[in-house]
């Protein structure tokens, strides 16, 4: 049950940021090599943000997921999201950063009980 965020300070359309969303799941789900109806994804645009002493477009990516992904998956995803950030939000490479966090299938919880 993998798990996207976005954060940018870039702003976007409704249509584009739903264009966005379902690239996000795409892209998470091909990296990972899970099955994309069970990504979750979440683009909070327009927030206030400053990195390398400036406001320009910028992005972060918080993704979370069961196990241990692969150096290489993690590679993947990490040049597929920065190429995203870059097609969709403008944001250059050195000013989009990926985060990845592996969660104890214990520690998450669906449809009102844990998985664990």
């Amino acid at each position: 049950m993998p798990w996207i965020g976005l954060e940018t300070n870039s702003s976007l359309s409704a249509e584009a940021e739903s264009q966005l969303l379902e690239q996000l799941t795409e892209r998470v789900a091909r990296a990972l090599g899970k099955p994309e109806p069970i990504v979750m994804a979440r683009c909070l645009q327009g927030v206030r943000m400053r990195v390398r002493s400036t406001e320009e477009p910028c992005a972060y990516f918080d993704v979370r997921g069961i196990g241990e992904p692969s150096a290489s998956q993690l590679e993947a995803l990490c040049a597929s999201l920065c190429d995203l950030a870059k097609q969709s939000l403008g944001v250059q490479g050195d000013r989009c950063f990926v985060v990845h966090t592996s969660v104890p299938r214990t520690h998450w919880g669906l449809d009102s009980k844990m998985l664990g």
